[in-house]
C-alpha cells in the first residue's frame, strides 16, 4: 500500500502544473519510479504461478530494466529531435543518450552481474553453476552478444539491427512460454499477493502491472528534465 501511495505524488506534480524545485522534482519522480519498479517485480514474481518459469524470468528481466528503458526512451527521443541531418553535428542531447546507455550497460555488466555471482558465493560458498538449467537463456545471450558486435563494425545501431534484436527477444519469449509451469518460492509482499484467491490474485497482478507501468511512464520524462535542470 505504501508503494502504491509513493507513485501518486509524481502524477500529481506532473499534471497539476505546480512549479517545483528541480531537486525536489527529481526526488519525487525518482521515488515514484523506484516504487513502480518494486510493484512490477512483485507482480512478475506472482505471475510465475500462471506461466512458465523461463517466461516469467524473461518478463521479470524486461520489467526490472523498464525504469531505465523509460528514461533512455526519453533521452533518445530528445536526441533524435535535436539531430541535424544536414550538418550531422553531435548535440548535447545526443551526448546524453550515449552516456546513459553506455553507462547503464557498464553498471549492469560490471556491477550487476558480478554482484549476483558474489552474493551467491557468499551464501553457498561454491560457484554458480547454470549448466543444464538455463540452457535457453545462455544460448540466446550468446547469440545476442555475437549480433551486438555488429555495432562495433557498423559504428551505429542500424534500424535493421534493432528489429533483429527485438525479433530475437520475441523468439526467446515464445520459446520460454513452452516450458513447464513451476510453483515459485515467494516471500514478503509477493507471497501475500499469491495467497489471495486465484481470481483476485490475477486481478491484483494485472492491476499492479498497469499501475506501476503507468507511474514509470508518467515520471520518466519529468525525472530526466529535473536531473538536467539540477546539473545546469
Amino acid at each position: 500500500m505504501v508503494l502504491l501511495l509513493l507513485g501518486v505524488p509524481g502524477a500529481v506534480v506532473r499534471f497539476s502544473g505546480v512549479d517545483v524545485d528541480p531537486i525536489v522534482a527529481a526526488a519525487v519522480f525518482g521515488v515514484g519510479i523506484i516504487a513502480g519498479a518494486f510493484l512490477l517485480s512483485w507482480a512478475a514474481e506472482v505471475a510465475q504461478l500462471d506461466v512458465s518459469a523461463s517466461l516469467a524470468i524473461a518478463v521479470l528481466a524486461l520489467i526490472a530494466v523498464l525504469p531505465e528503458y523509460a528514461i533512455e526512451a526519453v533521452l533518445a527521443w530528445d536526441a533524435g529531435s535535436s539531430f541535424d541531418t544536414v550538418s550531422g553535428a553531435v548535440t548535447t542531447e545526443t551526448s546524453r543518450v550515449a552516456a546513459n546507455v553506455t553507462g547503464s550497460n557498464r553498471l549492469l555488466i560490471g556491477l550487476g552481474w558480478s554482484a549476483v555471482i558474489l552474493i551467491f558465493w557468499l551464501k553457498r560458498r561454491h560457484a554458480l553453476d547454470m549448466r543444464g538449467e538455463m540452457s535457453l537463456e545462455i544460448g540466446m545471450l550468446a547469440i545476442v552478444t555475437v549480433v551486438t558486435l555488429l555495432v562495433f563494425f557498423m559504428e551505429q545501431v542500424h534500424i535493421l539491427l534493432a528489429v533483429g534484436l527485438i525479433g530475437l527477444f520475441i523468439a526467446y519469449l515464445w520459446l520460454s512460454s513452452t516450458s513447464k509451469v513451476q510453483e515459485p518460492k515467494l516471500i514478503g509482499a509477493a507471497a501475500l499477493i499469491a495467497s489471495l484467491p486465484v481470481r483476485w490474485r490475477r486481478m491484483m497482478v494485472v492491476f499492479l502491472f498497469i499501475f506501476a507501468a503507468g507511474v514509470i511512464v508518467i515520471a520518466a520524462e519529468p525525472f530526466v528534465d529535473s536531473l538536467v535542470e539540477t546539473g545546469e
